[in-house]
């Protein structure tokens, strides 16, 4: 089973370009306030980033552990399962 330890290290590859729309101001016409802001990359924004940075590290992990849940789930499955089913 893949395992992630501290200090495990992996690279991201992905580039991302900063265009308008990731800008606090283009970010969502909801928030009226949003256009009073500089033209920065947006706090939502890069916290998307950082967070497909991780799930891009741990990936073969998330796979393993996915794939496990799915064991452990078929198995609850049946507990509940009466006995005179065929589905276990």
């Amino acid at each position: 089973m893949g395992s992630v330890t501290v200090g495990d290290r992996s690279s991201f590859t992905g580039i991302m370009i900063v265009t308008p729309r990731h800008t606090a101001p283009n970010l969502d016409d909801t928030w009226r306030g949003f256009k009073d802001l500089p033209l920065v990359f947006a706090t939502a924004m890069m916290c998307g980033f950082i967070e497909q940075t991780c799930i891009e590290a741990l990936y073969r992990a998330l796979v393993v552990m996915d794939e496990l849940w799915k064991r452990v789930l078929k198995k609850a499955e049946c507990c509940v399962t009466p006995r005179f089913s065929s589905a276990c």
